[in-house]
């Protein structure tokens, strides 16, 4: 729907705020539409101007909060407060956007790979006996190593390799 697309670019007279919120659009399209939604919403968007190409960064940065959301919520907190990662829904929903394209699509082939290397080394280093205590921060690694790939996928001048290796040297 070109019309909405113009709207999610567009302000409201008088305001600082969208015609159309984010969040809507990130639901509709990028979490519970089709990858030819998704494909749509980019090709609007990045032909629409700089703000069209803003919007979609935007909504790249919408799908990585979406899953530090995912994998920490309903977690506990480690010894310094830390939100612990839930290896198992990290999984869930890096596989969910992966299963038809979305992951690739939107965060491109060597962003998408990091994410599931990310995923991979979670699974891996975040188990642990029941009841033992890790205060390794591994999960404040992962958590900003996230932010960090996926920031240096879109363009951003952050030392992506830097990062991994931080969190890849704090996670042995």
């Amino acid at each position: 729907d070109v019309g909405a697309i113009d709207r999610l670019i567009s302000y409201k007279p008088g305001s600082l705020d969208r015609s159309v919120a984010f969040e809507d659009v990130f639901n509709n399209a990028i979490m519970g539409g089709s990858l030819d939604d998704v494909r749509a919403v980019r090709r609007t968007l990045q032909t629409a101007g700089p703000k069209g190409e803003q919007a979609w960064r935007e909504l790249q940065g919408a799908t990585v909060n979406h899953i530090k959301e995912e994998i920490t919520k309903n977690s506990a907190r480690d010894i310094n407060g830390n939100p612990i990662v839930s290896p198992a829904q990290f999984n869930k929903i890096v596989n969910g956007l992966d299963k038809d394209g979305k992951l690739d699509f939107v965060f491109g082939k060597k962003g998408a790979q990091k994410i599931k290397d990310l995923r991979d080394i979670s699974l891996d280093s975040m188990t642990s006996p029941p009841g033992s205590v890790n205060t390794s921060n591994t999960a404040a690694v992962v958590l900003a190593a996230l932010d960090t790939i996926v920031s240096g996928t879109m363009g951003l001048p952050l030392p992506v390799g830097t990062a991994i290796n931080y969190g890849a040297k704090k996670m042995a």
